[in-house]
Formats: structure tokens, sequence, C-alpha cells
């Protein structure tokens, strides 16, 4: 079994370790194609919380070799704290990113899509093509039983960009999800965002054909086909929606109300209504809330961040992290899942977006460029969890303490060089190429 205590000490020289390692001079190439404007502090966060999710993945691998299912211990209740505390900030920085297409009044979704396209397709295929390829060694089936047309089929929602969570077993090997750690689930909802922002422009009195048409989409595709039809909560949901379409309208133009509150009037309903509908779709309420949250931090920034700016840095580095902690303090024995676990990450996303660099390690280059490719590094992590553990488990030398935290440091390494790798030889190429297309439309 692991040690909590010295799993965290692990945990934590590893990460800061690898802040410093990739730092380097040797990794001075990584910076020649990565000239983009973005806030360094929140590069730099990606990168803990990819490290933190690999973390927390790190004890579901180890237990399912060990023959305990995908499963964390009671023991390791700070491993499994931050794992949900680093998905709810992804969460609430994809609200603060995206909610600033809605102020604009000339979006053109296709190269909107087209960019997110090329943004997340081509590192999911290129992370389910590794994870079929580790299966295809693994498996026992015969040819004939390889290219059955069950396996064939099952494939195809391996190669889905994350759209949907769903990977079917293939090849006869259960529970073939785990060589990626299950991971998607949390990129089906990045996609329902980016498919929801059109539905926030109408409810903002966008009303063009574009606009309506693709709001329409996401009702039907996202929200109304998960329920019964006849229940209450759909027919509660329903009313809302649409009594909202034709009600926000007429109240932002009888009131005068500005755009800057525009959104944030919308936001701030949506909050209401996730609020509301939690007592029939509790997690998917809370999960949209934090999206949600994360917006309306975008759009009060220029209020709150003058002010906790003004604190010293060395004070606001401590609440930083007290921020970080007072989540697990509150929530460890209760429910993560909740509207007020959202509201205290947000307190930490806030403080971070007023500037806290947790002593300037955020803003180390290796922590940058890292953070750079941590989409990378939080698809790739769990396939070098199964490797690992998969083949220390093989010679009989899994549950050896030193043998395991050593090899799993040099994959951890591995780990992030080759997420380095990717970003910089999949993801960027990609990223270019759905610019250019975007701009020629």
């Amino acid at each position: 079994m692991i040690n909590p205590l010295y799993n965290l000490i692990w945990v934590i020289l590893i990460i800061i370790s690898s802040g410093f390692l990739f730092s380097s001079k040797y990794f001075d190439f990584l910076d020649k194609k990565n000239n983009y404007n973005r806030e360094s502090n929140i590069d730099g966060i990606r990168f803990l919380l990819a490290s933190f999710v690999a973390m927390h993945h790190f004890i579901f691998s180890y237990n399912y070799f060990s023959g305990k299912g995908w499963s964390i211990s009671k023991h390791n209740i700070f491993n499994d704290y931050l794992g949900v505390f680093s998905v709810c900030v992804f969460f609430l920085i994809s609200g603060y990113l995206f909610v600033s297409c809605c102020n604009n009044n000339d979006i053109k979704w296709k190269s909107f899509y087209i960019k997110r396209f090329t943004r997340i397709f081509p590192m999911i295929t290129f992370q389910s093509l590794v994870c079929i390829a580790i299966l295809l060694i693994l498996t026992k089936q015969t040819i004939n039983q390889i290219i059955d047309i069950d396996n064939i089929y099952s494939i195809f929602y391996w190669l889905n960009g994350g759209i949907s969570a769903l990977r079917p077993d293939i090849f006869g090997i259960h529970q073939s999800w785990v060589t990626m750690g299950g991971v998607i689930w949390t990129l089906q909802w990045e996609w329902m965002l980016y498919f929801s922002l059109p539905f926030i422009c109408v409810l903002m009195g966008k009303t063009n054909k574009y606009n309506i048409l693709l709001a329409s989409l996401f009702l039907f595709f996202y929200v109304f086909q998960n329920y019964n039809y006849s229940s209450k909560s759909f027919i509660s949901l329903f009313i809302s929606i649409f009594t909202i379409s034709f009600l926000l309208p007429f109240l932002m133009s009888l009131f005068n109300i500005k755009k800057y509150n525009t959104v944030t009037l919308t936001l701030i309903i949506l909050l209401i209504l996730s609020s509301y509908f939690s007592h029939y779709i509790y997690k998917d309420s809370v999960i949209c809330a934090s999206f949600i949250v994360g917006a309306l931090c975008n759009q009060y920034k220029s209020f709150f961040r003058p002010l906790i700016s003004k604190i010293p840095s060395f004070i606001l580095n401590i609440l930083l992290i007290i921020s970080f902690l007072i989540p697990f303090v509150i929530f460890h024995k209760k429910s993560y899942l909740s509207f007020s676990f959202v509201f205290s990450c947000s307190v930490f996303f806030i403080i971070l977006l007023s500037g806290a660099s947790l002593f300037n390690f955020l803003n180390l280059k290796g922590v940058i460029r890292l953070g750079n490719a941590s989409f990378s590094l939080y698809l790739l992590h769990s396939i070098g969890w199964f490797i690992i553990n998969k083949t220390l488990l093989h010679f009989n030398i899994l549950h050896i303490s030193y043998i395991f935290y050593f090899c799993s440091t040099l994959m951890w390494f591995f780990i992030c060089y080759l997420s380095l790798l990717t970003f910089n030889k999949i993801e960027i190429p990609w990223i270019g190429y759905g610019q250019a297309l975007g701009r020629s439309l």
C-alpha cells in the first residue's frame, strides 16, 4: 500500500524538480515557436493542474494493477482532492477564456470551430492511436477477431476527438479505457462549452440566423436528448430556457442595459438556473457552474485585480497557498461535488489572476513550457502510468517501494519530455493550420 505522507513528499519533489529541470537551456528549442501573448501565471498553473491530475491518476493506476480496481483508498484523501480541485480550476479557466467570444458582435463561428477542431482533435487522435497500439500488443485475439466488425465499430468511438467520452472495450480487453485513464470525460464538457456559446449569444439578444441555428443544435443534442421528456425536470427546463430566450432580450432593451452588463446578467441567470436544476442533475449543474463562475471572473477582473494586486507579493502568494488548502480542509469529509466547492476554488483562481505566482515558481521557463504543453501532459500521463505499472507487475516488483518510485520518477520525466515534443510536433503545427484556415474564411 502507498504511504500517503511519503507519496505526498514525492509528488512535491518531482513537480518542483520538473519545473527546474525543463528550465534548462537544453530545452530552449521549445521556445522558438512559442510566441503567444498569454498570461504566464495561467500557463504555469496549467502545468501544476495537469500534474495534480496525473498524481491523482497515479494512485488510481497503482490500485488498479494491485487488484483493487480503478479506485482511490480513503488513506489517499489528499491525492483525491488534487484531482477534483484541478478539474474544477481547469473548468474555471475555460469559462474565463472563452466568454470573451460572447462580447464579439461579429464572431465567425466557422473560424472558431475550425480552430477548436485543429487544437483538440489531432492530439486526442494521437493519444487514442497510442492506446489502440498498446491494446493490440496486449490482445490475445487472432487477426480475424481483431478485424471483426465489432472491433472496428468500437474503434470509431476512440477517434471521436473527445466529443463523446465513450471508450468501449476493444480487442477483447476488459476496461480498455484504463490505458488512457478516463481523462476524456472532461473534454466532452469542454466541447459542450464551445457549442453552448451561440446559445449564450442568443440569450444576450444576438439573434442572427447562425446563432439561432447553432443554439438550437446545442439544446437538442446536449440538453434535451438526455432527459425523460415526460418528467417534471424536463418540462421545467424547457419552459425556463424558452422563457428566458424571449424575456432576457426584452429586459435588456427595456432597461437599456449596456453590453458589459449584458454578459454579466446572462451569466448570473444561467448560474441561478444551474442552481435550480441541481435538484435533478446535480453533477451536470455543478460543472456548468464552474464554467459560469470562471466567465464571471473574466467580467469582473478589472474590478478585483487592482484591489488584490496592491497586496504585497509575499502575502499574496501565502494567500494563494491558503486558498488552495481551504477547500480541502472544508470539504474532504464531505462531497467535493458542490456549488460551495466551486466558489471556494474560485477564490484561488481570483488570487491567481491578480498576480500571484507562487513565489515566482509559475514564471519559471520550465513551468511555462510544461504549462504550454499541459494538454499533451493531461492526455498522455495515464498511458505512462499504465505502461510502467503493467511492466512492474509483469516482473512481480510492483510492490517493492524503492523500485516502484524510482521507475515512476523516470517515467514522469519521460512523460513531461514527450508532452513537450508532442506539443511542438503535433499541437503547434495544427494550431497554425487552424489559424491559417480560419483567416481564409
